[in-house]
């Protein structure tokens, strides 16, 4: 039997839709294969500090992701951030309808006032709500 230092070795059922479905044996090899290249590892929380592990599988669904970062925080850690966010933290699109800094401009077009919700660096054109909702490339 081979032996690895961090995996665990479970016998597994292997469900079969049919004994000539070669695909659906091979999918758990196929599996297992791919759950060998990685290995547990522990990281240390940004937050709090402590150690967590991120093991096997939840790296094997992070490169499935396609995401290139490990973690950097613990599930605690995690989760208080979460919670945050949707409490009306400084989350990016919270959908709540907070405040939000306008800045006031002058329309390229018009002339009149403009509300914008950045600051004009003065290089690129601002148009008011009317002016830019009947520029053709609005459409």
């Amino acid at each position: 039997m081979l032996w690895l230092p961090g995996f665990e070795v479970r016998k597994v059922h292997v469900p079969s839709t049919s004994e000539s479905d070669p695909e659906n044996k091979h999918y758990y090899f196929r599996r297992l294969v791919s759950l060998i290249m990685y290995t547990n590892e522990m990281l240390t929380c940004v937050d709090c500090g402590r150690q967590f592990p991120f093991t096997a599988g939840e790296q094997e669904f992070f490169a499935m992701k396609g995401f290139t970062n490990k973690p950097n925080r613990c599930g605690d850690c995690r989760a208080a951030r979460k919670a945050g966010r949707s409490a009306g933290g400084s989350g990016g699109s919270s959908g709540g309808g907070g405040h939000r800094e306008m800045f006031k401009a002058t329309c390229s077009q018009c002339g009149g006032v403009a509300e914008v919700p950045f600051q004009p660096r003065g290089d690129k054109p601002v148009y008011c709500r009317d002016c830019f909702a009947s520029r053709p490339s609005y459409r």
